[in-house]
């Protein structure tokens, strides 16, 4: 696909990647119980629902004991509503928080209590455990899953279905019916009810650990974790160190399609993985300075990485899995690694946490005497390239832990949920430990979605090999991205509101053309498809400008020629092929006719002049 933009655009856009996030507001909450993780959070119809593991919570509706889940709901500002605990007498503890839609939610997490909300029974020791709410805390129903030993649950998906699949990291059998040793990958397939449809372990004889899921766009399952040894029913060429990361594709039948691992001699986990228009990127942790592994941040005083000290690792594959570029982001001491989007630019915002005293890649991080850690947020280009980084926090240990505890909104702000300490300082406003705040890099100045393109339906390319489509200005706009799908269709030009389509003469099918409009805050999201229908032959045009339209037909003519208007009291002219007038038709309804049995063959051309606009095409007149 052919695509021309101004130069206007390449400037704006050079400049809208610069802009650092700003925080919009912030709030912060009182714990009536010690809250030990912010495991998450998504929207409702008051504003934000929000959960947290948390253990003391006397004063809290539900509470049973020990270690729970607590739900919290809070307005749009961060304002709390009401607050109910989930859970047993024993430890119930968060992984991910999923919205499914605008009534009910899921929770994964696990669980070694027997009563309570668990009454589905303990498989042994710690069990992952599933529960569908609805938007007011209450369950709907409940599930324990897992094997004999200790499983921690890593992500979960909702399917179209109403079923899901999750994934976690278990250490034997039971509801599990392979183990390869130590702890293995598991993913588990359920129907809406949460009955187990099909399970399928990966792993080998030492300890591998889940990590993300996703379904791609060909409706397979994309499972990403780490691996420690090529046994099992591993099948990666190598293992490069003591834990690589696994992409494993896998189909609706659990059946595993490929599997590629990637890393260096020590140790890497993953996080995340998402899919782009040409492959996948997954997002992690590496400490591993050779392998697939390169520009890992040593401390400035050894070359060798420290064993437990790690850099974020985001590296990009094809759909082969073949690995196309990697970043190492970090400084001198450890970050971790939390999640990853894709912007409307089709560039990327990491979200994690450093350690690291302004060095490597890592500055701004409010470290006073000790070290802390602050939120990191990191935006790369589509090929790896450092645009800009942003630490935020205040004094102490403030952290943003799961993927659920980001929610992004709009094109470019993101809601934070985030642990700290209770300390008023920089960025930090308040003294409590629970923090929730939005960021943007321009509040208010986003640019807006275009409306659908304006043009034609129908195009027969033979008439007319260009054809132009419009937009309306949409607000906060400057520029503008046109495309067309698919790229054999032709040559999209755009100049700003309107966009010139130059068809391949070849070409006969569909086509989606879309805007985009940008500022210096970054680009919307494209606009809806305007549909095309082209033809690469002569036929019936039709015309559309300033709201009169104009339909010719039948096109190639042999008794008469119809031209449709919209509007009354048009002259319609026309001309032979070597411009002289053959005809002048005065139109005083919608419709009027040019009868053609006394007109010898040939190509003539029509001209319609109406409210400013010139309408014309050809016609072509055959014998009978």
């Amino acid at each position: 696909m052919k695509i021309k933009s101004t130069i206007l655009l390449t400037l704006i856009t050079v400049f809208a990647f610069s802009q650092e996030p700003e925080i919009v507001w912030q709030q912060c909450y009182d714990d009536t119980c010690y809250a030990e993780g912010a495991a998450g959070f998504a929207e409702s119809d008051q504003g934000f629902l929000y959960t947290t593991h948390s253990h003391g919570c006397y004063f809290v509706p539900n509470y049973h004991g020990y270690t729970e889940i607590k739900l919290t709901e809070v307005d749009s500002v961060g304002n709390a509503i009401w607050e109910k605990c989930l859970g047993g007498s024993n430890d119930d503890y968060i992984a991910e928080f999923l919205k499914i839609n605008d009534s009910t939610y899921f929770i994964l997490g696990k669980t070694n209590s027997i009563n309570g909300d668990i009454q589905s029974g303990n498989i042994g020791d710690y069990d992952v455990w599933l529960v569908k709410i609805n938007d007011s805390g209450d369950i709907l129903w409940e599930q324990t899953y897992g094997s004999t030993g200790t499983d921690t649950p890593a992500n979960i998906i909702f399917l179209p279905d109403g079923g899901f699949i999750f994934t976690a990291s278990v250490e034997s059998n039971g509801n599990v019916s392979v183990n390869y040793g130590g702890t293995d990958i598991w993913i588990c397939n359920c129907d809406k009810n949460g009955n187990i449809i099909w399970e399928k372990t990966i792993g080998s004889s030492g300890d591998d650990l889940a990590g993300d899921i996703m379904i791609n766009s060909v409706g397979n399952i994309m499972v990403t974790g780490s691996v420690d040894t090529l046994d099992g029913n591993i099948s990666c060429d190598t293992v490069k160190g003591n834990l690589d990361i696994i992409v494993a594709e896998l189909n609706m039948q659990g059946d595993i399609i490929r599997q590629d691992c990637y890393g260096g001699s020590n140790r890497e986990n993953s996080n995340k993985i998402i899919e782009t228009g040409d492959g996948y990127v997954i997002l992690g942790t590496t400490n591993s300075l050779d392998g697939d592994v390169s520009g890992f941040h040593c401390s400035d005083t050894t070359e060798q990485p420290n064993y437990w000290k790690n850099d974020i690792w985001i590296f990009k594959t094809d759909f082969n899995g073949n690995l196309i570029w990697q970043r190492a982001l970090g400084g001198y001491d450890t970050e971790k690694a939390t999640s990853v989007y894709i912007t409307n630019g089709e560039d990327f915002i990491i979200f994690g946490n450093t350690e690291s005293n302004n060095d490597g890649d890592v500055s701004g991080n409010h470290i006073i005497d000790y070290v802390t850690y602050d939120i990191w947020i990191v935006k790369i280009s589509d090929d790896g390239q450092l645009i800009w980084q942003k630490c935020i926090g205040g004094d102490g240990n403030d952290e943003v832990k799961y993927k659920t505890s980001i929610l992004k909104k709009g094109i470019s702000d993101y809601i934070i949920f985030a642990k700290g300490t209770a300390h008023t300082a920089y960025d930090k406003e308040c003294d409590k430990t629970k923090w929730m705040f939005e960021i943007n890099p321009c509040p208010g100045y986003e640019p807006q979605k275009p409306d659908i393109p304006s043009g034609p339906d129908t195009v027969y390319s033979a008439n007319h090999p260009q054809t132009t489509f419009t937009i309306e200005p949409p607000a906060n706009a400057w520029t503008f991205n046109w495309k067309m799908e698919p790229d054999t269709a032709g040559e999209l030009i755009g100049y700003g509101l309107y966009a010139e389509a130059d068809w391949a003469p070849d070409f006969s099918g569909t086509v989606q053309l879309f805007a985009q409009s940008a500022n210096y805050c970054g680009e919307s999201q494209w606009s809806e498809p305007k549909t095309v229908s082209v033809f690469n032959t002569i036929g019936t045009d039709e015309y559309i400008a300033n709201e009169v339209s104009l339909k010719v037909y039948p096109n190639p003519a042999k008794k008469f020629v119809v031209f449709e208007l919209n509007k009354a009291s048009r002259t319609i002219v026309i001309y032979n092929s070597t411009g002289t007038e053959t005809a002048r038709l005065q139109t005083t309804g919608n419709r009027t006719t040019w009868h053609t049995v006394n007109i010898k063959p040939g190509l003539f051309f029509y001209r319609v002049e109406t409210e400013g606009k010139v309408l014309s095409g050809k016609i072509v007149i055959q014998n009978e």
